[in-house]
């Protein structure tokens, strides 16, 4: 039987002519909007996949020596990975992938991915933030402002759920934007403008009526977006809220992601701000597995030390008038922590399932 010979060989042997590849469209659909760049070029290297299989794309491996025949190469492009399980060759990034093989990456590709991060920042927040902000996004029609001293009876009604079912005091109502509106797709919400930079960037909106979706959002992008930065006293402490309220507890020195997931725009800019520390403090909900997972990819992002809090039920809003016991007691991130944490549940839920059997 002849054996085949591997990629590697067919590369460096003289006077050979490797036919490249190409993405069909079926396949390009596979992948995603953001990786396609990165598939085109593996395509054109590797040449034509033997299969698919998932998320999968095998290819014949590079990396395999010359004296054996060689394996498959997977490439996952929703992950940005690939594993040769004949020669162990592992790449958590598929930029290692181009390094490994000694390619010149093509303009798109060096654009999309590997780009200085502050020049990305830079286009990003400056350029489409403030363009977007002040040419597209407006308040929803019939937006008016909130205020404490109104006598209008509408406004009562808003104040009151602000007063007697937030527990919010006028001085706290009165020290962010807050408005509502009475038409369109919000009506009867309170409505909460986000400015960064001084432009209108965002809103979000609350439901006072029991029964009705809590928050409705626009169809805005918010992946840069960053709730309190304008109001930022100090950058030297930064906690990471989920939501508008739990930024009252911080009193000027946190930012809420409107999420329990931190985005790499959002983590660009707190790059930029370049803290002394950031303190991820979500809701009670959000598992420590999850709060583990955002502490370690801010340490991967960022030189500040990272901390976490742990409540034990509520939100950061809820505690705020006992904020600074929590903060006494918030819990630096260390990778190793992290580890021993991550067997001691894997544990607890082998034992589980144990007794349940």
């Amino acid at each position: 039987m002849t054996r085949r010979k591997s990629f590697r060989q067919n590369l460096h042997e003289k006077g050979s002519k490797r036919v490249r590849g190409q993405i069909s469209a079926s396949q390009l659909r596979l992948v995603p909007k953001k990786s396609r760049a990165k598939a085109e070029m593996l395509f054109s290297v590797l040449g034509a996949c033997d299969g698919v299989k998932g998320n999968e794309f095998n290819f014949i491996c590079p990396f395999c020596d010359a004296d054996n025949s060689a394996g498959h190469l997977h490439v996952n492009f929703h992950k940005s990975k690939a594993v040769c399980h004949r020669c162990g060759y592992g790449a958590g990034n598929l930029v290692k992938v181009f390094q490994d093989l000694n390619i010149e990456e093509p303009e798109v590709y060096v654009t999309a991915i590997t780009r200085d991060t502050k020049t990305f920042l830079d286009d990003i927040w400056q350029k489409d933030i403030d363009e977007k902000g002040a040419e597209k996004v407006e308040l929803p029609k019939g937006y008016t402002v909130l205020s404490v001293n109104s006598t209008c009876p509408i406004s009562k009604i808003f104040l009151g759920y602000l007063r007697y079912v937030r527990r919010m005091t006028d001085s706290e109502i009165s020290s962010i934007p807050i408005g509502y509106t009475l038409q369109g797709e919000f009506s009867g919400r309170l409505i909460f403008p986000v400015y960064m930079h001084g432009k209108l960037v965002y809103y979000t909106s609350r439901a006072v009526i029991s029964g009705a979706p809590k928050a409705r959002h626009p169809k805005i992008d918010r992946r840069s977006v960053l709730y309190g930065i304008d109001w930022l006293l100090s950058t030297d402490h930064i906690y990471l809220v989920e939501g508008i309220f739990d930024t009252m507890a911080y009193r000027n020195s946190s930012l809420a992601l409107f999420s329990h997931h931190i985005r790499a725009e959002q983590a660009g800019i707190l790059r930029k701000l370049n803290p002394k520390e950031v303190t991820v403090s979500f809701d009670s909900d959000v598992t420590k597995d999850h709060i583990y997972k955002t502490c370690k990819y801010l340490s991967q992002q960022l030189e500040s030390t990272i901390s976490f809090m742990e409540f034990e039920d509520g939100d950061p809003f809820d505690y705020r008038h006992r904020i600074d016991y929590y903060i006494s007691r918030r819990i630096v991130y260390d990778k190793q922590r992290d580890i021993r944490n991550r067997l001691q549940n894997a544990f607890e839920k082998s034992a589980q399932r144990r007794n349940k059997n």
